[in-house]
Order: structure tokens, then C-alpha cells, then sequence
């Protein structure tokens, strides 16, 4: 894949409208994670609703990552591709990176002044804990990993840029399976090493990088063409389900060699995230004519243009919802209350958005890059 060098842009192609869809499918990856948390914190849907929550459907991890990755592709690569650019969008990057450092030591600190009093734990002490925090060495692995491959990002923007997209491929496939097949040392790419390997994840961000990269050159493509793109994606999601959960179905069906496990992420889920991702994405673009004007899209696209402030805001929400889920549950067993819980989680996180929204938000971007309509949300 090569990227021509742009000419002289205009001013209005300097400040392209903002593509609602990134929005969209980020806030679609945010709603997902928000009902496969509830599920995994012990919210009850019974052996079938669990398994259709937090394993058929499930696409929220590699969504995310791939999403974050496509937004990078997607807003900074034309700003790399233009001379004048250039630099502040490396910059751009640095600076992004050392601003989620900063979120996820805030993170940090709020869950041990805030979730352990909750849960009755008591508080640690507290120098030693913030040192392993500033050091990776305390905390769940998201936010650290979206530091460091951001502060890396700019290596493989430049070389797409020189025409090298077969560079960063092969080194990106390269350093996947060597950390694939040496867990023990992917475990060490980071200190924090609970899901989110750098050695292994950030394969699927390259994907999205590079996605986002040509998401204009897609939109010129022929209705056939998406059609029967949708169509592969259906097709791949649908051999990888049986392939991973074919026991499921009294099926025998074994692919050699794959094996779909999350953590650490190996290819076969790779590649279903890839296809259920490709699939969610593929298919709403067709609908778009339709779901842009609908109400839907308004309400998840809030979601996601505050993809990071949400996911934050999801790790403290979730297990609160789900302590009201089992109070009501054990006191007024209803059917169905746990549906009316799931839709509360993920109103309240849009409640959140919206306050923030009309706050004009939390933004430490310089005059000249609020002006730019295109903003970078990254969770992960």
C-alpha cells in the first residue's frame, strides 16, 4: 500500500469535515464493552446469554484498537503526507501519548482513593504504589499500552510515508508471531502485562492504521465492491465462530492451528476480531444513508467522540450498576430487570458525554488544533 505526496491543499481540505462514522464505530466498541463488563462482573443473562455477551459477539477489545489505530491512520497520515504538516503531527502524537501517561496515572490514583473504600479494601501504601504506578508497574495494561505505541506511531508514519508500508507490515508481523510463540518474553514488553501484550497488540492497531489510512479511497469504491466486501467479512465471521466455539454446537470443527484465546491474543482470535470488526464496520457503512439520520446515530456517535473520557468513566460505573443489578435482583427478582440495568450503564455513560458535551468538554489542545474538526478520541 503506498500513499502519494499530496499537493498544496487548500484551506477547506486543511479542516475536512469530521467522519461521524469513526464516532459511530467507536461508540458501537464502547457499548459492547460497557454489556461484556456487566456480564463479566456477574451480571446473570443464564449459560446462553453469557456465552452470546462475552463470546459470539464479543468485539469490543479488538475493535477498540483497531478503531484507535484507525482514527490515527485516518486524521494524521494526510497531515504527514503535506510538508507543512508534518512535524505538528508528529508532535501531535508525543504529545497525545504523554497526555494518556497522565490520564492513566489520574485513573490509577482515583481507583485507590475511590473503588477500594468502596469495596471495603483498605488503601495501600502509598509511595511505593504511586512510584510502580509512574513505572507500569500497577495497573490494568490499556492506557499504557496506547502511551507507548503512540509515542511509536510516528516511526511507522514515516515510513508509510517513504513508501515503506512492507517495512512496517513485515516488522509488525514479525514481532507478532515472535511474541506469539516466546510468551515469556512478550509478558516483559511492559511491566503491566495482564491482556494488552505491545508485542502482540500492536498488529491489530498497524491494521487500523493503515484502514484508516485508505477509509476515503473505500468510500470511492462501487456499491458491488462494498457488497461483497460485507459479504467476506460475514463469511469469515461465521467459519471463525464454528471454528472457536463449534463444541458449542455438538460440532467437531477444528481449524489446524488456531487457537482463539484473548490473552495472551493469539491469531485465530485475531483474525475473528478481524471479521466480526470488518463486519460492524462494512455493513453499517452500507447503511449509512439510513442510520445517519436516524435517532441511533446521534446517541453512539456521542458516545464515541468521547471514547476515552467514556471508558474511563466505565470502569468506575460498571460494577456500581452491577451492585444495583444484584440489590434488586435478590429483593425484587423481576425477569428481564438486567436488561433495564444494561440500558441504565449505557445511558448514564451517554449522560456523561452529553454534560461534557455541553461543558464544551475537558481539552488541553493549543487554539490552532480545536480549530481543527477532526479530533483524535482514543480509549482503546
Amino acid at each position: 500500500m503506498t500513499y502519494s505526496q499530496p499537493t498544496a491543499p487548500s484551506p477547506l481540505e486543511r479542516s475536512s469535515r469530521r467522519d461521524q462514522r469513526l464516532d459511530f464505530w467507536r461508540g458501537l466498541c464502547l457499548i459492547d464493552m460497557v454489556l461484556v463488563h456487566l456480564v463479566q462482573q456477574g451480571m446473570q443473562f443464564g449459560s446462553v446469554g453469557h456465552a452470546v455477551f462475552t463470546e459470539y459477539t464479543r468485539f469490543a477489545a479488538g475493535g477498540y484498537v483497531m478503531l484507535s489505530g484507525m482514527t490515527v491512520g485516518f486524521v494524521y497520515l494526510p497531515r504527514v503526507l503535506d510538508a507543512e504538516r508534518r512535524r505538528g503531527a508528529y508532535f501531535g502524537l508525543i504529545r497525545r501519548s504523554a497526555y494518556i501517561f497522565w490520564i492513566h496515572c489520574a485513573v490509577m490514583v482515583g481507583q485507590l482513593l475511590v473503588l477500594l473504600p468502596i469495596r471495603g479494601q483498605a488503601l495501600p501504601p502509598m509511595l511505593p504504589t504511586l512510584r510502580d504506578i509512574l513505572l507500569f508497574r500497577e495497573g490494568y495494561d490499556l492506557l499504557p499500552f496506547y502511551v507507548i505505541i503512540l509515542a511509536i506511531t510516528p516511526i511507522a508514519l514515516e515510513l508509510i510515508r517513504r513508501g515503506m508500508t512492507w517495512v512496517v507490515m513485515l516488522v509488525s508481523v514479525s514481532v507478532f508471531f515472535w511474541g506469539h510463540y516466546h510468551e515469556q518474553y512478550a509478558a516483559y514488553s511492559f511491566p503491566i502485562t495482564q491482556t494488552f501484550f505491545l508485542m502482540l497488540w500492536q498488529f491489530p492497531f498497524l491494521i487500523g492504521l493503515l484502514a484508516g489510512g485508505a477509509l476515503k479511497k473505500y468510500d470511492h469504491v462501487s456499491q458491488r465492491v462494498k457488497i461483497g466486501t460485507t459479504l467476506g467479512f460475514l463469511a469469515l465471521s461465521i467459519f471463525l465462530l464454528f471454528a472457536a466455539y463449534g463444541s458449542h454446537f455438538g460440532l467437531t470443527f477444528n481449524v489446524p492451528g488456531l487457537v482463539f484465546w484473548k490473552n495472551p491474543l493469539t491469531l485465530g482470535e485475531l483474525l475473528r476480531y478481524l471479521g466480526l470488526v470488518g463486519l460492524v464496520l462494512t455493513t453499517t457503512d452500507l447503511a449509512w444513508r439510513w442510520l445517519r439520520d436516524s435517532a441511533v446515530m446521534p446517541f453512539v456517535a456521542r458516545l464515541g467522540r468521547r471514547s476515552l473520557a467514556m471508558y474511563i468513566a466505565q470502569i468506575f460505573l460498571v460494577g456500581q450498576v452491577d451492585r444495583l443489578n444484584d440489590y434488586f435482583a435478590a429483593s425484587w427478582p423481576i425477569w428481564g430487570m438486567q436488561f433495564f440495568f444494561m440500558a441504565l450503564a449505557v445511558w448514564l455513560l451517554w449522560l456523561l458525554a452529553w454534560i461534557m458535551d455541553s461543558l464544551g468538554g475537558f481539552s488541553f489542545r493549543r487554539t490552532s488544533e480545536r480549530q481543527t474538526p477532526i479530533a483524535v478520541q482514543l480509549d482503546g
